[in-house]
């Protein structure tokens, strides 16, 4: 339950949805190429060392409603890890974002955390692989039950922004 991602795919155990207000949940096949059902997000395979190591999301300037990226699963307690522990994704900035973006962890509907992060992407150096660590009691302090964590990865915007992700652990 350390690794949520790698080499761009779900680790077992894990799925990548897409959601936007058409529908919220949309689960994404082993392919890793789709859109969410208005089409605000759409992802596919990308390169980071390798051929399709990486996951390429995209957020569509072109409408204006609201696109989370997830990853969910089976609720795991992270507690013990609140603080030490940081969720860590090693990820590449391909579009700058020009709306307020945020990163974020579900506990169970409506339970949520979600972190403003637009600053730190924009600081980010353009086409450059990076590895951006979160500290865990960042997000508890915004209301996680760490306890019961099924989505460790949430991304949403309703502008435009493109990132690649290769993979998303606890650390």
């Amino acid at each position: 339950n350390f690794n949520y991602m790698s080499d761009g795919q779900a680790v077992s155990g894990w799925g990548i949805q897409l959601g936007d207000p058409e529908n919220w949940s949309s689960p994404v096949d082993a392919s890793r190429r789709a859109k969410s059902a208005s089409g605000k997000v759409a992802i596919e395979p990308a390169d980071r060392t390798g051929r399709g190591d990486a996951l390429q999301i995209s957020w569509s300037p072109r409408k204006d409603i609201k696109g989370v990226f997830s990853l969910s699963g089976a609720p795991i307690d992270l507690s013990k890890f609140e603080n030490e522990g940081a969720l860590v994704l090693d990820m590449r900035l391909d579009t700058k974002p020009d709306k307020n973006v945020t990163f974020g962890m579900d506990c169970g509907y409506p339970c949520r955390s979600e972190m403003h992060v637009s600053k730190i992407l924009k600081d980010l150096t353009k086409d450059e692989w990076t590895t951006l660590p979160i500290p865990l009691n960042c997000f508890t302090k915004e209301g996680l039950d760490i306890k019961k964590v099924n989505g460790p990865l949430l991304i949403s915007t309703d502008g435009k922004l493109k990132i690649t992700i290769a993979n998303v652990r606890l650390q």
